[in-house]
């Protein structure tokens, strides 16, 4: 049904993406936009095939889609949705675009509003006290200040990220990759 199916479309994204096939996970994300759309689906629902395109889009390197998609779905969003079960199986919608943006943005040359949105992105994992939302923006905020060639903030940032990731036992954060970043990889 609609909501099964958007499920697995955005499951099927997500494998896809992570296994760093992003034409797969764009091709399922496309489908994954047609179906809200056809079906009228729930806002949340949409915010989410909004969300699930932007990745592989960010990953092809496709950066002011990526953005607008980002931005199309944090429109429909609403905090007082957050039970809906299209929310309940993903990141909080808010900080996982806003970090997904600052990425995008700063590789398109506002870097300013990149550090703002990454800013309140940390601002708000920390607010909802949801350590996996703290996680994934600390992770983001990472690169941004990896891109904006700021040795000391990555290492900070870094820091905060492994610590978190060994309190909360969070394996994804913590292999040799993830805890290697520091100022050694500024050029």
């Amino acid at each position: 049904d609609g909501p099964r199916l958007t499920m697995v479309l955005m499951s099927l994204t997500s494998f896809h993406q992570m296994r760093g096939e992003p034409r797969i996970a764009f091709g399922f994300a496309e489908d994954l936009i047609r179906h809200v759309e056809a079906s009228h689906a729930d806002a949340a629902a949409q915010a989410l095939g909004h969300r699930g395109i932007a990745v592989p889009l960010l990953y092809l390197g496709r950066f002011t889609e990526a953005v607008d998609h980002l931005e199309r779905g944090l429109a429909l969003y609403d905090p007082k949705l957050r039970q809906s079960r299209n929310f309940q199986l993903v990141n909080d919608p808010r900080v996982a675009s806003w970090s997904l943006m600052s990425g995008a943005l700063a590789r398109l040359g506002f870097v300013d509003r990149a550090r703002s949105l990454s800013a309140e992105a940390l601002a708000e994992a920390r607010a909802l006290r949801q350590p996996f939302d703290l996680a994934g923006a600390l992770h983001h905020a990472c690169f941004l200040h990896l891109l904006c060639r700021n040795p000391d903030a990555v290492a900070e940032t870094a820091a905060a990220l492994v610590a978190l990731s060994r309190e909360q036992s969070f394996p994804n954060y913590l292999d040799r990759k993830s805890t290697r970043l520091n100022s050694s990889h500024v050029a």
